[in-house]
Parts: C-alpha cells; structure tokens; sequence
C-alpha cells in the first residue's frame, strides 16, 4: 500500500523490502524526507522454522541442499514484475538482505528490457511472461538503496544464482553496510558494490539492521540530491 513517509532521525522504520517510488514534490526541512512507498511482501511462505530472525514470515529465495544454491528466484523476479507493471512507474528500488537479490535483478532486467537486449535473465523470464507485455510504463530505476545486502556468491567464489556472475549495473547505487553485522559478512557485501558502475557506501556501527542516526539521515539526503540533479527527480 503506498503511503508518504517522511524519513528523519526519530522515525522508526518497520519494514525495509520496499519498492519506493519518491514524490516529486520531497523536501528537505529539519532533516526531513518526504517519500512514497509502496512495500511489496515476499511471495514464498515456506520460511525455514530454523530462521535467524522469528519474526520473518516470508522469504524471496530459497537456499537448496546438497545442491547449495538459491532455488525460486524465477517465481520471485515474476512476481516483482508483476507487481511493477500494475503499481508503478518508479524512480527506484530500496532492497533489504535478501530482498537485494530478487531487487537488483528486476533493476538489470528492466534495463535489459529498454535497450532491447537478452541474456539469460531475460530468457529465463520469457518462459513465464511474452516479453511484449513486459514493463509498459516502467523505465530503468534512477537509484537503488541496498541495506545490508550481499553479493549471493559461495566460498569459492561461485555465484549461487546463474546470472549473477557476470552481472553488472549502471544506476547510481547506496550500499549501507553495518560494521558489526552478523548475519551478512561486511565481505560479502562489498562483493556486491563491486558490481555498480555508480556506487556511494555507507558504513554505521551497528548490524542487520537500518540505521536511523544523524549520519545515515544525511547521506541519504546528499545521495538523493545528487541522484535529483543528474536525473532532474
């Protein structure tokens, strides 16, 4: 359901896996930042009842043994453009752990889209939708806001999903990445920086989590000012 949300230092954020679409009116006044949102549930379920967090009720990705490899994106990337097709256009994507992911792969396949280009990712999604009815309104994100995401790569340095290993991207990316993170390696996390062309990171003391300091209220506001000045927001 979108909404408009003024984002400052004292707000709590309840929940981060939200595809953001940003008024075109926002404001910067005592350290206020006026959005829309609309926040999209993850599809599956199924979530483990061993999952690190108890309060987690559904999951974008599930993660396969002996195979050791995330199965059911393809539903998971579906169902995101499904939902992007009927709710949007936006301006951009704000992705949470997981949710990152399934976020920077719709983010890849409607840019994939506009120029008209095909890949495995494309492919993959042609089998569940004609690519004529993709994306009628939506153009490439002007930004995307990662929270402690990762790069879903093995030790080894395999990457868990087929296209993710050679995947890159254009948008002008903010990786926000907590020091004392247990649940995601700082590592693997700036794995997935590594993939951005325009990427601006953000290190807080903190862990899983997003941070709602001072700091982060202000790089957030310098990162949408300069996203707002190249792409005329």
């Amino acid at each position: 359901m979108a909404r408009k949300w003024k984002l400052d230092a004292k707000q709590n954020v309840e929940n981060t896996r939200g595809v953001i679409r940003y008024n075109r009116h926002w404001y910067f006044q005592k350290k206020e930042l006026t959005l829309t949102l609309d926040y999209v549930d993850a599809p599956h379920d199924d979530v483990p009842k061993n999952a690190r967090s108890p309060d987690l009720k559904y999951s974008w990705l599930k993660f396969t043994l002996p195979l050791k490899r995330y199965e059911r994106w393809q539903e998971s990337l579906a169902y995101l453009a499904e939902y992007v097709d009927k709710n949007g256009p936006y301006d951009g994507i704000m992705c949470f752990s997981q949710g990152g992911i399934i976020g920077t792969s719709i983010a890849k396949l409607i840019e994939l889209h506009q120029n008209n280009e095909s890949d495995f990712l494309t492919q993959e999604m042609e089998k569940r939708r004609p690519r004529e009815s993709w994306f009628p309104k939506q153009k490439a994100f002007k930004f995307i806001l990662l929270f402690g995401c990762f790069c879903p790569m093995n030790e080894r340095g395999t990457s868990l999903i087929p296209y993710y290993d050679n995947i890159t991207f254009n948008e002008p990316s903010l990786h926000v990445i907590g020091k004392q993170d247990k649940v995601i390696s700082n590592e693997s996390s700036e794995t997935l920086v590594l993939k951005f062309r325009h990427a601006v990171v953000h290190y807080h003391t903190g862990g899983h989590y997003i941070p709602q300091d001072e700091e982060m209220i202000s790089k957030l506001r310098s990162f949408i000012e300069m996203v707002s000045i190249k792409s005329k927001l």
